[in-house]
């Protein structure tokens, strides 16, 4: 296998188990498996998951104004339809969108930004701790402890 192909295939099988720990399958489920109309399926069954207080939701919800396209409706004056919510995501590089009623939206609102802010504490927390490896290798340096 050529070099190319040999990491098209690596990416192909690390988005794959990128889109199962987010949907939470278990690792004994076939991620290989995966289509988008699966993930999609997944997605809209983690809204009513018990867990999903804990885990959040991966996406974000966009608020939209739509036109109908009637001639006479206020739309065509430029007053639009709205706000409709929406949750927005991409996996496996398809996008996806859905529809959330307005009692809704709020739920959905918190559980992704308690995702989001979760996988920024994850990533702070891997900077400083490459951080604190290169001053730890810095001083092993300036001691002449080279490892």
């Amino acid at each position: 296998m050529t070099t190319a192909k040999a990491r098209k295939a690596f990416q192909e099988r690390k988005r794959q188990v990128e889109a199962a720990r987010i949907l939470g399958m278990q690792s004994g489920e076939n991620v290989a498996a995966l289509t988008p109309e699966l993930v999609r399926k997944h997605l809209f069954s983690l809204l009513d998951a018990p867990d999903i207080a804990e885990r959040g939701l991966p996406g974000c919800v966009i608020t939209e104004f739509k036109r109908c396209g009637r001639a006479r409706c206020r739309c065509a004056r430029g007053l639009l339809h709205g706000p409709y919510y929406y949750w927005y995501g991409r996996i496996f590089g398809t996008t996806w969108k859905h529809y959330l009623k307005r009692e809704g939206a709020p739920r959905i609102i918190a559980l992704c930004q308690l995702r989001r802010e979760r996988r920024m504490t994850r990533q702070r927390l891997r900077a400083s701790l490459r951080f604190l490896k290169a001053q730890w290798r810095y001083l092993d340096t300036l001691t002449g402890r080279d490892s």
